[in-house]
């Protein structure tokens, strides 16, 4: 085999393998109260991302590096900036174009330290999961964030394995046996007929049952077929 052709095979074998990922952010730890410096802030920072490498299923998530994140906000200056003045996370999720972001942010209450932590689908807003904790100086905090953030990835993890699980028809309580199989199922959005003359959902936000595909968008699609699936939804995102 030519080596150029290897090489663009490699190439492309590792794009498709990165089209099946969902992209995890782990946003700069902020502290609006200046308890802590910079270099305190980072190694946070670095303890939250490790421990989400080391949890989530490298086949089913890509945890963002700092600089891949940069990249999408600027310099470094404006990224922290930008992550210390951002108002909703979610947003800032999809600043960098993450499937799920996650930030620590410190401050104080009384003499000790307080840390809350958050986990966000970037594309609905939704709160995942989050943890808070004080402690009185540093080192207890990493302790808190040792303790409590594999929580708080195992819940992403288990969250999309429910919606795995959830891929199974659920029916009316009241059904026209003469309809086609798929009339069984309720569609939020509406349905179509598809080539084979089938019944089949129209794209929605939530599985309404027997999902094929979840899109870059993250609607869930029931098409049939995977020529055209999540076409006009930023392509497909993982098979079901």
């Amino acid at each position: 085999m030519p080596t150029n052709l290897f090489f663009f095979l490699l190439l492309f074998a590792f794009a498709a393998y990165g089209q099946q990922q969902e992209r995890v952010a782990i946003i700069q730890t902020v502290d609006n109260r200046d308890s802590i410096g910079f270099d305190e802030l980072t190694h946070l920072t670095d303890r939250l991302r490790e421990t989400a490498v080391n949890i989530l299923p490298k086949q089913r998530y890509g945890v963002m590096t700092t600089e891949s994140i940069v990249a999408f906000l600027g310099s470094q200056e404006d990224a922290m900036k930008i992550c210390k003045e951002a108002s909703c996370l979610a947003d800032l999720g999809r600043k960098v174009s993450a499937d799920y972001v996650a930030q620590a942010r410190i401050g104080r209450f009384g003499e000790k330290l307080t840390i809350k932590t958050e986990l966000y689908n970037s594309k609905s807003g939704n709160l995942i999961s989050s943890f808070t904790g004080s402690s009185k100086d540093i080192d207890d905090l990493l302790d808190i964030i040792d303790k409590k953030t594999p929580d708080l990835f195992k819940k992403l993890d288990k969250r999309e394995d429910r919606a795995i699980e959830d891929n199974k028809p659920y029916y009316s309580t009241q059904v026209n046996k003469t309809t086609d199989n798929n009339s069984y199922y309720n569609c939020p959005n509406g349905s179509y007929k598809n080539s084979q003359g089938n019944t089949v959902c129209n794209p929605s936000a939530n599985n309404a049952g027997r999902a094929t595909a979840v899109c870059r968008d993250g609607t869930y699609s029931y098409s049939q077929s995977r020529r055209g699936t999540c076409s006009g939804h930023g392509g497909v995102a993982r098979w079901l």
